[in-house]
């Protein structure tokens, strides 16, 4: 099997930054490297310092030969690049070249998905991949009130996780607790992710949550930890907000935390915290991370956050409240950048869950047991990776029996055929101009255009039926007979003449 993945230079730029520690979106065509999947990649700008995967970058001409060879088993691109993979796609005539499309993020992502699936180069062998099941839920009702399923083809969705590494670090949690600092009868709630209230948390919540735990002293020895990235300098706000408090003494602040800081972090707590409430939440990184480090999760019953935690096994979701009446509001972005003013948890649950969890360690083991079976079982790269697998067994299947598909838009030469005086079709005869071929090859700097402008002329000179203007397929490279034809029409070495053949 050989994958051709499209991928910006974006992709995976944060995934050390925020909650990415051993996971992102980016990992993907590492993983079917990891799964024995030839893989090439079609890179688009500047390739940055880590490539995501081991093969040699190529470009987007050679991509369009390689698949238009019949090598390429099937593609895989995110959200941004689907457009593109469909007109790339297109050029594999005869053959039908599956593409399956990940979409981690609805908000961004939503008119983009929904062009896709309009689109008329979209196949049916083709798949959009979302990572939870409340995604998939919210794609199909986009889709539905977009018309898809009626209109056009139906629009497959399938739901695969993404997926986590098994911790590599070396450290216990009483290794981890030294290098903190943290007594071994602490308890510690681990906050983990971006100090960001309009794309990630508002976290006052969660530190008046906290400060009712102190005051209760239900939990003795606590602490809260909070760490992740902090872009806008957050955390000296959040800082004062715990002094108001009363329980900046009791609180840890890691913004912008080292691998090792992050690592102690994951080994040395009791549980994570997350109490997130941004409306593109689809998955959960944090969530899977803590769980592959043996921390059971108290969660916000909110989005892909409750396909992850199982309420009372591996974890506990707090109930939340989402006001309806902004959701209907025309704007995208005021609702991205209202979500987390238009959403929130029962804060007295909260409380209750960390007490419960922090004043029982019985429960706390038993549920770090599951939750740590759930990421390595279900979330490894090892099953999410056996699972797109077998996606693309099932999807090129589909695609053998099926004709091509269509071309993602109309031919060019179709859309601006009005535009000149003459469309050169094949039928135009070609006569001598009034300028020699001598007097203009020192205007051509290509030394290549050069040489097939002087073959081009020499097989007219003997009247050879020596050129033929052919509709070019979207995405086909300008051949150097093109250009070197042109330059002798436009230099006036040849003229087209008015008969037709």
């Amino acid at each position: 099997m050989h994958i051709l993945t499209l991928n910006t230079d974006h992709l995976g730029m944060g995934r050390l930054g925020y909650a990415g520690l051993y996971t992102a979106t980016a990992d993907i065509p590492k993983m079917f490297e990891m799964s024995g999947v030839k893989v090439s990649e079609v890179w688009f700008g500047k390739i940055g310092d880590e490539k995501q995967v081991t093969a040699e970058p190529i470009n987007q001409i050679e991509a369009a030969k390689l698949i238009s060879s019949g090598k390429i088993s099937a593609m895989y691109t995110q959200y941004i690049q689907t457009g593109f993979g469909l007109e790339l796609a297109a050029l594999a005539i005869p053959y039908t070249v599956p593409i399956i499309s990940l979409c981690h993020d609805l908000v961004n992502q939503m008119d983009t998905m929904v062009a896709w699936a309009c689109n008329p180069a979209r196949h049916a062998s083709d798949v959009a991949v979302t990572i939870s099941d409340e995604g998939a839920k919210a794609l199909n009702k986009m889709f539905k009130y977009a018309g898809i399923n009626e209109s056009y083809p139906d629009a497959d969705i399938e739901v695969i996780p993404l997926g986590t590494f098994q911790p590599t670090h070396s450290y216990s949690r009483e290794s981890a607790r030294k290098q903190r600092g943290w007594k071994d009868d602490e308890i510690v709630f681990l906050w983990f992710g971006r100090f960001h209230e309009t794309y990630k948390a508002d976290l006052t919540p969660l530190l008046l949550a906290f400060s009712e735990v102190i005051k209760n002293n239900k939990v003795p020895n606590a602490r809260l930890v909070a760490m992740g990235g902090d872009e806008t300098g957050k955390v000296e706000q959040l800082k004062m907000v715990a002094c108001k408090l009363g329980i900046d003494r009791f609180c840890e602040w890691l913004p912008n935390a080292t691998k090792d800081e992050r690592d102690q972090s994951l080994a040395g707590a009791d549980m994570l915290v997350n109490v997130s409430d941004h409306i593109q939440e689809m998955f959960g990184l944090a969530n899977i991370e803590a769980m592959a480090n043996g921390l059971p999760i108290i969660a916000s019953d909110w989005d892909g956050f409750r396909n992850i935690v199982d309420d009372g096994k591996n974890g506990i979701l707090v109930s939340t409240n989402f006001d309806a009446t902004i959701l209907d509001c025309s704007n995208l972005e005021t609702l991205v950048k209202s979500s987390s003013e238009i959403m929130g948890l029962d804060l007295q649950v909260l409380v209750d869950a960390m007490e419960k969890l922090g004043s029982d360690k019985d429960l706390r083991v038993s549920m770090a047991v599951e939750a740590r079976k759930k990421a390595l079982n279900k979330y490894s790269w090892k099953s999410v990776g056996a699972s797109y697998i077998k996606l693309i067994e099932d999807r090129i299947k589909i695609a053998k029996d099926l004709p091509p598909r269509n071309s993602s838009r109309p031919w060019m030469s179709t859309v601006f055929s009005h535009f000149g005086s003459n469309l050169l079709n094949g039928k135009h005869r070609v006569g001598k101009g009034t300028i020699e071929l001598s007097d203009v090859m020192g205007f051509v700097e290509n030394a290549d255009v050069r040489n097939e402008m002087e073959n081009l002329y020499k097989r007219f000179e003997v009247g050879e039926d020596f050129f033929h203007w052919k509709t070019i397929k979207a995405g086909s490279p300008v051949s150097i007979e093109r250009v070197s034809m042109m330059k002798l029409l436009k230099y006036g070495v040849l003229r087209v003449r008015k008969e037709m053949i």
